[in-house]
């Protein structure tokens, strides 16, 4: 009982805890090979039996080998809370299924978005994330009710309506957008 004031919040502990999805293949795939990858994840992680992903149920946390992953067809994680680490990773992806009660925590990554970008999420914290929206879609590039940048980059290439599109409140420190 009583109320918690975050002050100085330490974004060194940015990452919450859930329940950890190890990703075994860089492999792009949904299928039932007995592995699991980053799209299988993430799709294990909205709710979904995923071939080798277990998960239980309440916050994931996908846990990336370093390395370089590509999201030909990104799965929809509409509704889910996700947190990805990424190591250090890369995800090249076309896109990402979102609703407004998904909420992503993205550490140690670089993200190249092609089109349409991250938008329509109820809550995006990005720590140590270099976050890359390329082509002509008028659409956000990072778009949520609320954002959290830590130590990120967010830019926007083409010619988007809004690069950071945020209703309700942001907080960025030591980031650039």
């Amino acid at each position: 009982s009583g109320t918690v004031v975050l002050e100085d919040l330490d974004y060194n502990v940015f990452i919450a805890p859930g329940y950890p999805i190890e990703v075994t293949t860089f492999e792009d795939e949904l299928n039932s090979d007995g592995d699991c990858s980053l799209s299988e994840a993430l799709v294990a992680a909205a709710g979904t039996e995923a071939d080798a992903c277990v998960f239980p149920g309440g916050k994931a946390n996908i846990v990336l080998p370093t390395g370089t992953y590509i999201l030909s067809n990104t799965p929809d994680i509409s509704g889910a809370h996700i947190s990805i680490n990424g190591q250090g990773s890369t995800i090249n992806s076309g896109g990402w299924g979102v609703d407004t009660e998904t909420s992503l925590e993205l550490h140690d990554l670089k993200i190249t978005v092609a089109g349409t970008g991250l938008t329509g999420l109820k809550d995006v914290r990005l720590h140590n994330v270099a976050f890359t929206r390329s082509g002509l879609s008028n659409e956000s590039g990072l778009g949520a009710q609320k954002i959290h940048l830590q130590s990120s980059t967010v830019e926007c290439l083409g010619a988007p309506s809004t690069c950071l599109d945020c209703l309700e409140g942001a907080t960025i420190n030591n980031s650039t957008v």
